[in-house]
């Protein structure tokens, strides 16, 4: 099992509920699949480092992908409405 140490020195689980993200957009918090987004080809081909990963919200991705129809995945979140 892996876990995430807190300022106080306590250790809490990640666990499939409990991993969330803040939408570098709209600033929103959102959950987030880590296996999905640790299993994407791109980001670990381009040595992207977890603590510098974004991960837009549903909304703010499909607006991306409208606006930026050449990105990885835009068409794929265009035709299944979910991307990273």
């Amino acid at each position: 099992m892996l876990y995430v140490r807190n300022r106080r020195g306590y250790y809490t689980p990640l666990t499939y509920g409990n991993i969330f993200a803040r939408c570098p957009q709209c600033k929103t918090m959102h959950q987030v699949d880590l296996i999905d987004l640790l299993d994407d080809q791109d980001l670990l081909d381009s040595g992207a480092a977890l603590e510098s990963m974004s991960v837009y919200c549903s909304k703010c991705s499909m607006e991306r992908a409208k606006l930026r129809p050449n990105e990885p995945c835009s068409a794929q979140l265009m035709a299944e409405g979910r991307c990273h």
